[in-house]
C-alpha cells in the first residue's frame, strides 16, 4: 500500500468523526464509542502500533479493522517491528 493509499483511506475515516467501526466492522454511534475496547485485529498489534506515531490519525484501531475487512495484511509483527520483505 502506498503512502498517498494510506493517507486516502486516512481521510476517510476521519470524515467519519461522529461514527467508527467497532469490532468486526460493525458501526457504533459516538454516543456509545467510549464504551469500547481500542482492540486491534488478530495480528494487526504491531501494525496499530505504527499507526499511532502518525498524529494525524486519531482512531488507529478503526483503520486497521477497515483495512482488514479490505484484505490487508499488517506489515508489522507484534513487537512493532517491520516484518521482513516490506518495505
Amino acid at each position: 500500500m502506498t503512502k498517498e493509499k494510506f493517507l486516502q483511506i486516512m481521510r476517510k475515516i476521519e470524515e467519519q468523526t461522529h461514527y467508527s467501526t467497532g469490532h468486526g466492522g460493525n458501526v457504533v454511534p459516538a454516543e456509545e464509542q467510549e464504551e469500547l475496547e481500542e482492540v486491534a485485529p488478530p495480528g494487526w498489534e504491531g501494525s496499530v502500533k505504527a499507526m499511532k506515531k502518525h498524529r494525524k490519525l486519531k482512531t488507529p484501531w478503526a483503520l486497521a479493522w477497515y483495512m482488514k475487512k479490505k484484505g490487508a495484511h499488517p506489515h508489522y509483527t507484534k513487537s512493532g517491528k517491520k516484518k521482513k520483505g516490506k518495505k
